[in-house]
């Protein structure tokens, strides 16, 4: 049996139901055809929904790789492949170059950080020449060729800690080639500077190599001193043909 007939027996077969019930089967076919209408607006409202949204997506990316082509277009301002190249190239040595100014100010920052906490330390503890202070002196004072200063060194008797400080001198003095060091000796009276570490020359308008090699060293290792005038020269001395000091360094408490 076709597919014709079949739906001509049904409808024999049923139209006694339909012409009873004419009404019903009339609702009965328009609700069908309004559900089956509304199915199909929407799945066609998702379709083009989708639809829509894939060419907005479409656009969006579109435009953001003509900006960006733009932004480098800019950037390279026209260049050929090997000027970016070159750009490109110069662009990492200026950072290889920022890292490097950054790594030296850490290093400089981390290297003040361990002077203040020796400084603070020897604060504490009375003061002593740092390892830091008789490197940088010793490096200095080599460097003064032929030159063979005589330094006197004294402390104020009446500071607690100007022995051992005067003493450390001593020992880093004479340990530099060519360098003498004479006495340890104790003074009162003293006119304290505020630094605590008075330095005796002749003549500070016309200093001598000897003197401006003691100098030199101290102002390189950044220890502090005050320069005056009044170097005697010593009767006891010159009688026994010993050196004349090129130099007094006397230590005394900081006059604060």
């Amino acid at each position: 049996m076709t597919l014709l007939q079949h739906m001509r027996h049904f409808l024999a077969n049923e139209g006694r139901v339909i012409r009873e019930a004419p009404g019903s089967f009339t609702i009965a076919c328009v609700s069908a055809l309004l559900i089956s209408w509304f199915v199909v607006s929407q799945l066609y409202s998702l379709r083009s929904k989708n639809k829509d949204s894939l060419i907005e997506t479409r656009d969006a990316t579109i435009k953001y790789d003509e900006a960006l082509l733009a932004n480098y277009r800019e950037k390279l301002k026209g260049a050929s492949p090997e000027e970016a190249a070159g750009q490109i190239q110069k662009l990492n040595q200026e950072i290889s170059s920022l890292k490097r100014e950054m790594a030296d100010v850490s290093k400089k920052q981390r290297s003040q950080e361990l002077a203040d906490v020796d400084k603070n330390k020897r604060s504490q503890s009375g003061r002593r020449l740092s390892d830091e202070e008789k490197r940088k002196f010793a490096n200095a004072a080599r460097l003064f060729k032929n030159v063979s200063p005589v330094i006197e060194i004294a402390y104020d008797g009446n500071c607690i800690d100007c022995n051992r400080y005067s003493t450390d001198f001593v020992d880093l003095l004479s340990n530099i080639p060519g360098w003498r060091v004479s006495g340890n000796g104790m003074m009162v009276g003293i006119r304290a500077p505020s630094n605590g570490i008075l330095v005796r020359v002749e003549n500070k308008r016309n200093l001598s190599a000897a003197a401006r090699a003691i100098i030199g060293s101290l102002n390189t290792a950044s220890i502090q001193y005050t320069l005056s005038e009044g170097l005697s020269k010593s009767p006891e001395r010159q009688i026994s043909n010993r050196p004349q000091a090129s130099v007094k360094l006397i230590v005394t408490g900081p006059n604060n």
